[in-house]
């Protein structure tokens, strides 16, 4: 969970609805080891000990968002970007509040982080952190972890690379299923919006490559992965770094 903002969310058209929690991740910039163009983490200097807070949110409308300070501490502004997708937020006892009147993708800029002072080639101020709201539609394909096909991956254990499930679902939480973890044909992989899966997922066989879904709000990130262009000695198969690569791919 980020240790930096919050966030809370209801039906926009319904001032007295309960508030529900809505989780909220953080995504860090790695320190360039070298301190030069990155090395072999490939990250640029200047974004070293940046940041971002980020939820996942399916809706089947309008949805109002509060967003807090984790510490406690007030905002005192807010705007967000794109505006046209968003209304103008409002702050009421130190916390923000933005209405999203469609499915939508925003930033929320908070207390000028970026809006108020120049980001570009050469800045030397202090590491800045950064708010996004996705507001997806309802998923109506999510599996049922009670359904016999489906495999729930718990947190900590080693996912199945095969077996009789037809869908492997990760459940809430962290997990890390390492370098080019095996997808097949006729298979689905889901991610909830309230879980992170570093790693990454492959199928390189011609005849297994078929009907594979990938789906989900959730995040696959290749964070635990080094880029093969930055390694001492760069790997024969580099679609294995990809975050997803499945080749002879087809079917619906």
């Amino acid at each position: 969970p980020s240790d930096q903002f919050s966030f809370r969310v209801r039906e926009a058209s319904d001032d007295a609805g309960a508030w529900q929690s809505s989780f909220a991740f953080i995504t860090r910039s790695a320190s360039a080891p070298d301190g030069g163009d990155g090395g072999s983490a490939g990250y640029w200097p200047g974004l070293v000990d940046w940041s971002d807070t980020y939820t996942n949110v399916e809706t089947s409308g309008p949805i109002e968002v509060e967003i807090s300070r984790v510490d406690g501490a007030p905002i005192t502004k807010a705007v967000a970007h794109p505006a046209a997708k968003a209304s103008a937020p409002t702050i009421s006892a130190g916390k923000a509040y933005v209405t999203l009147p469609a499915l939508t993708q925003i930033a929320v800029d908070i207390d000028g982080m970026m809006d108020d002072q120049n980001t570009g080639y050469g800045y030397a101020g202090p590491p800045i952190h950064t708010v996004t709201i996705f507001s997806n539609p309802i998923l109506a394909s999510r599996p049922s972890p009670t359904d016999p096909n489906v495999h729930v991956v718990q947190v900590d254990e080693t996912p199945p690379s095969d077996g009789s499930w037809t869908t492997l679902a990760f459940a809430p939480g962290v997990h890390d299923i390492g370098l080019a973890f095996p997808v097949h044909a006729s298979k689905t992989y889901y991610i909830p919006g309230d879980a992170i899966v570093y790693g990454s997922l492959n199928q390189e066989s011609v005849t297994d490559g078929s009907d594979i879904t990938i789906n989900g709000y959730g995040t696959l990130s290749g964070a635990h992965l080094p880029q093969p262009a930055y390694m001492d000695s760069v790997p024969a198969d580099t679609k294995l770094y990809e975050s997803i690569s499945i080749a002879n791919s087809g079917g619906s």
